[in-house]
């Protein structure tokens, strides 16, 4: 009979740790890096500390996926499904091309970004891209690169450039960093509602008051417009 309970019991503990992810490395040393998950949660992993696994794999929801959740999870691929709804053998969302690649096929000089890795594309000798958009979830530092190569869909278009504060990319006509061609529509949308909202009058930097020149033309519009009501 004791034999039988110590069987029984060994059972029950391969159960449980079976359940329990592989231990995955997140984007930086918390757990909650990872990412938020439905149904279970990250903890710290027990053989290597410096890693995180899922608690409970049998209750994740299969929503919201990420290609981290999966290798951690999943037992058909290390990659979330385009519909982040499922997880597959290969990457969904392979990004974009970025030219950031040294002579000798490296990758190395391309900007990093916690959690994302950069490949060189194909038999390309200048570009690379992101392995995997869906690495991990959207990292709360960017720039022009990681944008350029896994833009998000924006209502004024493809959102290639990172802001001015590295927060978050963005739809502007060009990059956030240059020092002409200013419009009032891309330093409304490179430096946010609480940032210089207009173009200087040179157009060389935004400016937290619209230009006199601005105003003029605005003013001389409704002159205009006044004499033919």
């Amino acid at each position: 009979m004791a034999i039988k309970k110590i069987i029984l019991l060994s059972i029950a503990i391969n159960f449980i740790f079976a359940a329990a992810g592989t231990e995955v490395q997140c984007p930086t040393s918390t757990c909650a890096s990872c990412g938020t998950i439905s149904g279970t949660t990250w903890v710290q992993g027990t053989t290597n500390t410096a890693y995180c696994k899922v608690t409970e794999c049998t209750s994740l929801t299969q929503t919201g996926l990420f290609d981290i959740t999966c290798a951690s999870c999943s037992s058909s691929g290390n990659y979330a499904n385009n519909g982040q709804n499922g997880c597959t053998s290969s990457a969904a969302q392979v990004g974009a091309n970025y030219n950031c690649q040294t002579s000798s096929k490296s990758c190395s000089t391309c900007p990093a970004i916690p959690g994302f890795t950069w490949n060189p594309s194909g038999s390309d000798t200048t570009n690379c891209n992101i392995a995997s958009c869906l690495a991990v979830p959207y990292p709360t530092s960017v720039n022009d690169a990681f944008c350029t190569s896994c833009p998000q869909d924006g209502p004024s278009g493809k959102k290639v450039w990172a802001n001015t504060g590295k927060t978050a990319c963005v739809a502007a006509t060009a990059s956030c960093g240059r020092s002409s061609n200013w419009s009032d529509a891309d330093c409304a949308l490179c430096n946010g509602q609480s940032g210089n909202q207009y173009a200087s009058a040179d157009k060389t930097q935004c400016v937290a008051t619209k230009s006199n020149s601005s105003i003029v033309k605005f003013g001389l519009v409704f002159a205009l417009i006044s004499l033919f009501i």
